[in-house]
């Protein structure tokens, strides 16, 4: 049997249910492989219809302990750092590739980024940033011992050998974000240890291929990374989230829609109109 590859999704809470069903909409438009959502704590009717759909495969999160404990952070930080352990035998492929559920994939998914995270172990596109920023600085300056070319990493997307040894040093690093005084090291605290292993050259960065932020889009760009909630302002992402809603896909309308989502990809439209 040969090495398996897939995407993978992370679930936490039920705030991301609406959105959770939009990126699946989305990614299957460009993508027909495998794709997993490892969840956490969310809304067991919309993972009982993931389940259902062709070359989906869902699976609860398991927390261990002894690395960290999810009640005891706030949930977004918790998410943040469950989704990188997922990398250590919880997605269920020999090298997976995550998404934040914030992407909008615009064409089919390169499968080079496999090759390279087979032969580096982990893997991360572009760093969103081509100049240190004040908290790549403020990271660089406080860090012990210091990290001489820190980068603003990108944890919306991440591929890697399940099980790697540097997804152990990944989270024991977070794990030593977590407990620091140093709020740029601990408020997110996976994606700043993403980015000290990048600078140390233990994992490889890659082009903005496979995830950009909105402004760096071009033809080139598999997937736009819209953090921070930015999807509702992209066009494309409403267009496509009302294709979804008009079709109830999952439950989108009948079972999880709601005013806030209404607003986000309908009135959005209708205030910008003038409407």
């Amino acid at each position: 049997m040969g090495t398996t590859r897939g995407i993978v999704f992370f679930i936490y809470g039920e705030s991301p249910v609406f959105l959770m069903t939009a990126s699946i909409w989305m990614l299957r438009r460009v993508y027909d492989g495998p794709l997993h959502v490892l969840y956490y704590e969310t809304n067991m009717e919309l993972i009982s219809r993931v389940a259902e759909l062709p070359g989906v495969t869902v699976s609860e999160y398991q927390p261990d302990l002894t690395l960290f404990d999810p009640k005891k952070m706030r949930i977004r930080q918790a998410a943040w750092v469950m989704k990188a352990h997922g990398h250590m035998g919880q997605y269920p492929y020999d090298v997976n590739l995550y998404y934040d559920l914030d992407h909008m994939w615009y064409k089919p998914i390169d499968m080079s980024i496999f090759n390279e995270a087979e032969e580096h172990g982990v893997v991360n596109p572009w760093a969103h940033y081509s100049k240190p920023s004040l908290r790549s600085r403020l990271i660089t300056s406080q860090h012990v011992p210091p990290i001489p070319d820190y980068r603003t990493a990108n944890g919306g997307c991440v591929c890697a050998v399940n099980n790697h040894p540097t997804i152990r040093e990944w989270l024991e690093l977070t794990q030593k974000n977590i407990a620091c005084k140093n709020y740029y090291l601990y408020n997110n605290p996976e994606e700043t240890a993403l980015g000290i292993l990048m600078a140390m050259g233990k994992i490889k960065e890659l082009d903005k291929t496979w995830s950009a932020p909105p402004g760096k889009v071009d033809d080139t760009v598999i997937a736009g990374h819209h953090s921070k909630g930015r999807y509702v302002r992209d066009p494309l992402w409403r267009e496509e989230a009302k294709k979804a809603w008009k079709e109830d896909f999952l439950g989108m309308d009948s079972q999880f829609g709601n005013e806030f989502w209404y607003n986000h990809i309908w009135r959005w439209d209708e205030i910008r109109a003038g409407s």
